[in-house]
Protein backbone atom coordinates (compact mmCIF):
# COMPACT_ATOMS: atom_id res chain seq x y z
CA UNK A 1 0.00 0.00 0.00
CA UNK A 2 1.19 3.55 -0.76
CA UNK A 3 1.17 6.78 1.27
CA UNK A 4 -2.25 7.56 -0.58
CA UNK A 5 -4.09 4.26 0.53
CA UNK A 6 -2.95 4.81 3.90
CA UNK A 7 -3.95 8.33 3.89
CA UNK A 8 -7.52 7.18 2.24
CA UNK A 9 -8.24 4.63 4.71
CA UNK A 10 -7.79 6.74 7.81
CA UNK A 11 -9.46 9.78 6.70
CA UNK A 12 -12.29 8.30 4.85
CA UNK A 13 -12.75 6.21 8.34
CA UNK A 14 -12.76 9.38 10.10
CA UNK A 15 -15.46 10.71 7.96
CA UNK A 16 -17.59 7.66 7.85
CA UNK A 17 -16.85 6.96 11.70
CA UNK A 18 -18.75 10.82 11.96
CA UNK A 19 -21.10 10.43 9.42
CA UNK A 20 -20.07 13.40 7.83
CA UNK A 21 -20.88 13.16 4.48
CA UNK A 22 -19.16 16.27 3.28
CA UNK A 23 -15.92 15.05 4.30
CA UNK A 24 -16.23 11.70 3.12
CA UNK A 25 -16.57 13.17 -0.53
CA UNK A 26 -13.95 15.09 -0.36
CA UNK A 27 -11.25 12.41 1.44
CA UNK A 28 -12.69 10.05 -1.72
CA UNK A 29 -12.58 12.89 -4.21
CA UNK A 30 -8.82 14.38 -3.28
CA UNK A 31 -7.69 10.61 -2.69
CA UNK A 32 -8.63 9.42 -6.42
CA UNK A 33 -7.06 12.80 -8.02
CA UNK A 34 -3.87 12.74 -6.07
CA UNK A 35 -3.54 8.30 -7.07
CA UNK A 36 -4.74 9.63 -10.92
CA UNK A 37 -1.60 12.45 -10.64
CA UNK A 38 1.26 10.72 -9.64
CA UNK A 39 0.17 7.45 -11.53
CA UNK A 40 0.35 10.15 -14.86
CA UNK A 41 3.76 11.46 -13.04
CA UNK A 42 5.62 8.36 -12.28
CA UNK A 43 4.88 7.05 -16.18
CA UNK A 44 6.92 9.95 -16.88
CA UNK A 45 9.66 9.24 -14.75
CA UNK A 46 10.12 5.46 -15.36
CA UNK A 47 9.66 6.67 -18.80
CA UNK A 48 12.72 8.79 -18.48
CA UNK A 49 14.78 7.11 -16.25
CA UNK A 50 13.67 2.83 -16.74
CA UNK A 51 17.23 2.48 -18.89
CA UNK A 52 19.28 4.19 -16.40
CA UNK A 53 17.37 2.03 -13.47
CA UNK A 54 17.46 -1.12 -15.42
CA UNK A 55 21.15 -0.47 -16.06
CA UNK A 56 21.85 0.08 -12.25
CA UNK A 57 19.96 -3.19 -10.89
CA UNK A 58 20.57 -5.88 -13.49
CA UNK A 59 25.23 -5.64 -13.10
CA UNK A 60 26.89 -7.17 -15.84
CA UNK A 61 23.65 -9.02 -18.03
CA UNK A 62 21.79 -5.50 -18.36
CA UNK A 63 22.92 -4.27 -21.90
CA UNK A 64 21.80 -8.03 -23.04
CA UNK A 65 18.57 -7.75 -20.84
CA UNK A 66 17.92 -4.28 -21.58
CA UNK A 67 15.39 -4.51 -24.54
CA UNK A 68 13.07 -6.89 -23.40
CA UNK A 69 13.24 -5.04 -19.70
CA UNK A 70 12.69 -1.76 -21.20
CA UNK A 71 9.68 -3.09 -23.39
CA UNK A 72 8.19 -4.78 -19.98
CA UNK A 73 8.81 -1.30 -17.76
CA UNK A 74 7.66 0.97 -19.92
CA UNK A 75 4.23 -0.70 -21.36
CA UNK A 76 4.23 -1.42 -17.14
CA UNK A 77 4.17 2.12 -16.49
CA UNK A 78 1.02 3.09 -18.54
CA UNK A 79 -1.23 1.22 -16.02
CA UNK A 80 0.22 3.21 -13.25
CA UNK A 81 -2.67 5.20 -13.24
CA UNK A 82 -5.25 2.99 -12.89
CA UNK A 83 -3.52 0.77 -10.30
CA UNK A 84 -2.96 3.74 -7.95
CA UNK A 85 -6.52 4.75 -8.67
CA UNK A 86 -8.01 1.68 -7.90
CA UNK A 87 -5.96 1.11 -4.68
CA UNK A 88 -6.76 4.05 -3.41
CA UNK A 89 -10.36 3.17 -4.21
CA UNK A 90 -10.34 0.54 -2.34
CA UNK A 91 -8.64 2.02 1.10
CA UNK A 92 -11.79 4.62 0.76
CA UNK A 93 -13.92 1.65 0.79
CA UNK A 94 -11.98 -0.43 3.34
CA UNK A 95 -12.11 2.78 5.45
CA UNK A 96 -15.82 2.64 5.44
CA UNK A 97 -15.36 -1.18 6.09
CA UNK A 98 -16.61 -2.56 2.60
CA UNK A 99 -14.44 -5.24 2.24
CA UNK A 100 -16.90 -6.97 -0.78
CA UNK A 101 -16.12 -4.18 -2.93
CA UNK A 102 -12.67 -4.42 -2.92
CA UNK A 103 -12.29 -8.37 -3.14
CA UNK A 104 -14.73 -8.34 -6.23
CA UNK A 105 -12.81 -6.29 -7.83
CA UNK A 106 -9.01 -8.02 -6.83
CA UNK A 107 -10.41 -11.50 -8.39
CA UNK A 108 -12.02 -9.85 -11.53
CA UNK A 109 -8.54 -8.38 -12.22
CA UNK A 110 -6.50 -11.70 -11.18
CA UNK A 111 -8.76 -13.77 -13.79
CA UNK A 112 -8.04 -11.47 -16.48
CA UNK A 113 -4.68 -10.97 -15.80
CA UNK A 114 -4.10 -14.83 -15.95
CA UNK A 115 -6.35 -14.98 -18.92
CA UNK A 116 -4.78 -12.28 -20.37
CA UNK A 117 -1.32 -13.76 -20.15
CA UNK A 118 -2.22 -16.76 -21.17
CA UNK A 119 -3.79 -15.83 -24.55
CA UNK A 120 -1.36 -12.87 -25.13
CA UNK A 121 2.00 -15.08 -24.17
CA UNK A 122 0.77 -18.12 -25.06
CA UNK A 123 -1.36 -17.62 -27.85
CA UNK A 124 -0.48 -14.61 -29.54
CA UNK A 125 3.30 -15.30 -28.76
CA UNK A 126 4.17 -11.90 -27.99
CA UNK A 127 6.34 -12.53 -24.93
CA UNK A 128 7.28 -10.09 -22.29
CA UNK A 129 5.34 -7.65 -23.62
CA UNK A 130 2.13 -9.69 -23.90
CA UNK A 131 2.70 -10.05 -20.01
CA UNK A 132 3.11 -6.32 -19.43
CA UNK A 133 0.09 -5.55 -21.91
CA UNK A 134 -2.26 -8.26 -20.15
CA UNK A 135 -1.45 -6.88 -16.70
CA UNK A 136 -1.83 -3.12 -18.05
CA UNK A 137 -5.17 -3.96 -19.12
CA UNK A 138 -6.14 -5.89 -16.24
CA UNK A 139 -5.77 -2.96 -14.27
CA UNK A 140 -7.61 -0.27 -16.23
CA UNK A 141 -10.39 -2.99 -16.09
CA UNK A 142 -10.30 -3.95 -12.43
CA UNK A 143 -10.57 0.43 -12.03
CA UNK A 144 -13.75 0.28 -14.44
CA UNK A 145 -15.27 -2.10 -12.34
CA UNK A 146 -14.28 -0.99 -8.70
CA UNK A 147 -15.11 3.04 -9.29
CA UNK A 148 -18.73 2.63 -10.24
CA UNK A 149 -19.08 -0.19 -6.94
CA UNK A 150 -17.45 2.42 -5.34
CA UNK A 151 -19.79 5.12 -5.95
CA UNK A 152 -23.27 3.11 -5.60
CA UNK A 153 -21.69 1.56 -2.08
CA UNK A 154 -20.90 5.24 -1.23
CA UNK A 155 -24.45 6.39 -2.13
CA UNK A 156 -26.09 3.94 -0.19
CA UNK A 157 -24.18 4.03 2.94
CA UNK A 158 -24.52 8.24 2.71
CA UNK A 159 -28.30 7.39 2.20
CA UNK A 160 -28.31 5.25 5.29
CA UNK A 161 -27.48 7.96 7.45
CA UNK A 162 -30.10 10.50 6.72
CA UNK A 163 -32.64 7.57 6.96
CA UNK A 164 -30.92 7.09 10.97
CA UNK A 165 -30.20 10.78 11.62
CA UNK A 166 -26.30 10.58 10.94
Amino acid sequence: NTWIGVAMTNLHARAVAAKDALASRSSVKIGLGLAAAAGVTFIGLIWSFSPALILAYSGPVGPEILPHALSYMNIRAIGLPAALVTMASQSALLGAQNTRVPLIAVAFEAFLNFFGDYFLVRVLGMGISGAAWATVFSQYAGMALILPLQRAAFRKMRRSWDVIGG
